[in-house]
């Protein structure tokens, strides 16, 4: 079940929506917390406050970017995987590549929040576009 509040611009957030399911893996999932489990030998898992496992918002979308790098090329959407140079698409999410290309982003940012949007839209990959880049966070 989704709940909003609010409404979205470019600018900022003004809504959030929260999202109830029920999910079944057929096969082994396991979202660790980075933390020690009860036992020295067990990993720890994302728990709520009342004590339920999680799974984050941010590891579903992780899953979700990477299965879409992978079968971009043939949903015709271009994937940097972060890596111009590996992948060969010229994307700002590249830390390299957005260095080399960072005077031309500050003159569109000079030039007002349009130019800006623009500059960032021509310079960056589908998927970056859809799932967010690192580097113009």
């Amino acid at each position: 079940m989704a709940t909003a509040q609010k409404a979205f611009s470019h600018t900022h957030l003004e809504r959030r929506i929260r999202i109830s399911t029920l999910l079944e893996f057929d096969t082994a999932w396991r979202i660790g917390s980075g933390k020690e489990g009860e036992t020295m030998s067990d990993l720890g898992v994302v728990l709520d406050p009342q004590g339920q496992p999680v799974l984050p918002g941010s590891s579903l979308k992780g899953k979700l970017r990477s299965t879409c790098e992978t079968f971009a090329d043939g949903l015709g959407m271009t994937a940097c995987l972060l890596n111009s140079e590996v992948s060969t698409v010229k994307c700002v999410s590249d830390v390299n590549y957005y260095k080399r290309q960072a005077d031309k982003y500050q003159s569109a940012v000079e030039k007002g929040v349009e130019s800006q949007l623009s500059w960032i839209d021509e310079n960056t990959c589908d998927v970056c576009k859809l799932f967010g880049s690192p580097v113009l966070a």
